[in-house]
């Protein structure tokens, strides 16, 4: 049903893991990270619907508010997940 969607993720997130891995070679952390993000994702995509779900208003304002709702949760997360992973010293 939606092979497509899955197949697209599946070749970004393997092309992330080849930028990583041969790029930034003896950190294992370059390999993990595309599945971290990818995590996250998952996780503010369900706040996302979440946020639609319960909000009342134009169908249109609410799927954005949706969307931006989303794009904040991951951008807060994605900024520890990055700093853990990647710690400079």
């Amino acid at each position: 049903m939606a092979a497509d969607v899955f197949e697209t993720y599946a070749v970004s997130l393997i092309g992330a893991i080849l930028v990583g891995a041969l790029t930034l070679g003896g950190n294992p952390a370059a390999i993990v990270y595309p599945f971290v993000l990818g995590g996250i994702s998952v996780l503010s995509a369900i706040c996302g619907v979440i946020f639609v779900n319960v909000s009342n208003g134009k169908p249109a304002t609410v799927l954005m508010g949706g969307v931006i709702a989303s794009a904040i949760v991951s951008g807060i997360l994605f900024w520890p997940a990055t700093h853990l992973l990647f710690q400079v010293e």
